[in-house]
């Protein structure tokens, strides 16, 4: 009983021991304050992102890369040795631009800009506190959140083209008797309509998204990450045009009568699936002899960060933060004090 007693103390001693030297660095009180303000400030931009997912179905896998997102990051940030906090020019004068880019972006009433300098001041902050190497592994969780901001827009239009020339080329191979004029797609029972839903954006993204996670969970060299990320992005293409044109073979043979030529979302998502699934079972053996003596270790990690806290901060760290805050906070206060109405 006694060795049980005492078994349990040491252990409630060792965890408030832990978790004290844990909460008592200042390092993460200063990480806390600047990453609380830095939510506090742009507030409305976030709210509106929120609702942007919550509106539109295209982007509603932002509600999902959320907490994703917000996972590596902790896991990453868990294992990382704290940074000194120096005079960092780099991150300082990016933090401006984005912060006064995300102003303009405001103003001008231009969503897609101010999402994507939002994210990219998230990332800096975090940069700034716990940017130590590998310094690659850190940035691919905000890459999660790029996937969901309404700025890939601007690729419709080339998807789209690009569906239309694969589509009518496999007609003409398959010998399918067809009269295609733009988006239009004739067929003797019917008409098909190529729209901008057609262009496989959302197969597009989902494809990346898949191939960003499994790169990160296995941290690959860039090289391979590169061929890796063109392969997906590949193969989602190549499922949304094999989608199309399955689509437009049953329209062909059934008549148009069958329920899949008005109700098809199911069957895209099966097909992507299968056409993806390549990707599964090659990263197996693309990744086998991946050398993992770069990577990092949790448990070196925690020792380094355990003996690198110190009991409070320079004059010149507590500089260099209000340095930080004020590149950051830069955009917000221009735009508090401006006279124009947004």
């Amino acid at each position: 009983m006694f060795v049980n007693l005492q078994s349990i103390y040491l252990f409630f001693k060792l965890s408030v021991d832990k978790f004290h030297c844990r909460f008592n660095d200042y390092i993460n009180w200063m990480f806390i304050i600047s990453f609380g303000l830095y939510l506090f400030f742009f507030k409305d931009t976030f709210f509106s992102l929120f609702g942007f997912w919550v509106a539109d179905d295209s982007y509603s896998h932002g509600l999902l890369l959320l907490p994703i997102t917000i996972f590596f990051l902790v896991k990453e940030i868990r294992v990382r040795q704290k940074m000194k906090l120096h005079l960092n020019i780099s991150i300082f004068s990016l933090s401006a631009l984005c912060s006064l880019g995300w102003a303009f972006s405001r103003m001008i009433d231009l969503d897609s800009l101010e999402y994507l300098f939002l994210i990219i001041l998230g990332y800096l902050i975090i940069r700034y506190f716990f940017g130590g190497n590998p310094k690659r592994y850190l940035y691919l969780p905000c890459f999660f959140l790029l996937l969901a901001i309404p700025s890939w827009w601007i690729v419709v239009p080339l998807l789209q083209s690009l569906t239309i020339d694969i589509v009518t080329l496999a007609l003409e191979t398959f010998r399918i008797t067809s009269f295609i004029e733009g988006r239009f797609v004739t067929i003797p029972s019917g008409v098909f309509v190529i729209a901008d839903g057609c262009s496989g954006l959302k197969y597009f993204l989902s494809g990346l998204l898949i191939a960003v996670i499994i790169v990160y969970l296995s941290e690959i060299s860039l090289k391979k990450t590169f061929l890796f990320m063109l392969l997906a992005f590949f193969l989602s293409l190549m499922a949304n045009w094999l989608r199309v044109f399955i689509i437009i073979l049953i329209g062909y043979f059934s008549e148009m009568r069958s329920g899949l030529v008005a109700d098809h979302e199911i069957l895209g998502w099966v097909i992507f699936f299968l056409v993806l699934s390549p990707i599964f079972i090659w990263s197996r053996f693309f990744f086998i002899n991946e050398k993992k003596s770069d990577l990092p270790i949790e448990n070196t990690a925690r020792e380094d960060i355990e003996k690198n806290i110190k009991p409070s901060l320079s004059l010149n760290e507590i500089i260099n933060v209000f340095l930080l805050l004020a590149c950051l906070l830069s955009g917000p206060i221009i735009l508090y004090l401006s006279p124009l109405k947004y």
